[in-house]
């Protein structure tokens, strides 16, 4: 690896760790932020939204767009 880079923190390493599974609905942006969070809390770069937003749909968590929200479906923040 480079030299004195953060690791990216990956969305797979987030969301095996410190995703919880509810039954409510959270804002998409809400849910970043508190990846953002985890990953400075583990020195490590954060994905963009845009790929964390692509991560998390492809690991099968649903999203849904209500009027001007995107939501992801089962996400305890």
């Amino acid at each position: 690896g480079r030299s004195g880079a953060s690791p990216i923190g990956t969305v797979a390493a987030w969301k095996t760790e410190a995703f919880r599974a509810g039954k409510n609905k959270a804002v998409c942006w809400d849910v970043y932020q508190r990846y953002v969070k985890w990953c400075k809390e583990q020195n490590a770069s954060p994905a963009t939204f845009t790929q964390f937003d692509f991560e998390l749909c492809e690991a099968g968590v649903q999203k849904i767009t209500e009027g001007r929200g995107s939501y992801y479906i089962g996400v305890e923040i």
